[in-house]
Order: structure tokens, then sequence, then C-alpha cells
């Protein structure tokens, strides 16, 4: 497996969601995949972004997400949506259950280690999730340890969506 993503602002042409990011800035991995599950290597989306979106009326709408804006653009997680020099593994699905473990080395930035976990079940229309990291990397980044824990249960006619996070600022 491979991708080769970035992100580009159709209003402008310009490469990146904002000005100081950078080009390959959503994906860029490659990984092999088969009955083990799934392993990639380079930048990756993080466990805690991947479930926060899973458990979300919204999706990734920056925008309009109350869960996206809290943890994502508001300076409150620390990290960024991918992390970059990671090695991601996800599992097979156990009946309804699988798992994601994910870290970071330092690279040019310095730092430290970035870690981030998941588990979640999903079977008919319930659905439960818990996502941890922590980020200890950037000179500039404050270290930061997140945990979220959320559900769904599909009723037909609406589904219906809950998440409980908590973010510790060590620094």
């Amino acid at each position: 497996n491979f991708a080769i993503e970035h992100f580009m602002r159709p209003d402008t042409g310009a490469a990146g969601r904002f000005n100081a990011d950078g080009f390959w800035t959503r994906s860029a991995f490659v990984g092999l995949s088969g009955g083990f599950g799934a392993v990639t290597i380079g930048r990756t989306t993080t466990s805690l972004f991947v479930q926060t979106l899973s458990f979300n009326a919204f999706g990734d709408a920056f925008g309009f997400s109350p869960s996206i804006r809290h943890y994502f653009s508001s300076g409150t997680t620390t990290g960024d949506t991918g992390w970059s020099d990671a090695v991601r593994y996800v599992s097979p699905r156990f009946g309804g259950a699988s798992f994601t473990l994910h870290a970071a080395e330092p690279g040019n930035d310095g730092g430290g280690r970035n870690y981030g976990a998941s588990a979640g079940w999903s079977g008919g229309p319930a659905a439960l999730g818990l996502a941890w990291q922590s980020v200890k990397r950037g000179g500039a980044v404050n270290d930061t340890k997140t945990w979220q824990l959320a559900g769904s249960y599909d009723l037909k006619m609406a589904k219906l969506f809950a998440q409980y996070g908590e973010v510790d600022d060590d620094t």
C-alpha cells in the first residue's frame, strides 16, 4: 500500500491547510496489509483523529464539528491530525473488535516520541471506541496526553453520537 497526498485550497490553488503548512501534510506512507492487519510507515493519520471522525455527525468538517474544533483546531491537543516519521499498525477485525497502535520518532524537528492507541467495537446498530495519545514532539509543541471515549447508536431514522475526552497539558 502507499499514498502520497497533500491538501489544496481550491480558492487560491495553494498547497496546505494554511500558509505555513508543508506540501505532503495529509498522508505520505508505504505499507503492507494482509490477514495480519496493516502496517504503514511515513506520515499517517493519528488514531485519535480517526476516532474523532468516526464518532462525529459532522465527519471531518473543521468549521462545523465541535469535537474536531476542540481537539484539533483550538490548540488544545498538540501533535496535528497526522504524524510524520511514524509507524502505524491496524489490527484485523476480531468479531466486531479491532485496535490500532501508532508511534512517531523525532525527525528533523527534534522533541520526544509520540504514541497513540485506539480500540473499538461495532456490532449491529451500536459502536464504541477508546483512543489515547501522548505527544512530546517538537520544540514549540507542549507535551499533552489526550484520551477519548466515544460511542454511537443508529436508530435508523437518526444516529446518535457521544464523545467524552480529556486533555492534560504537561507543559
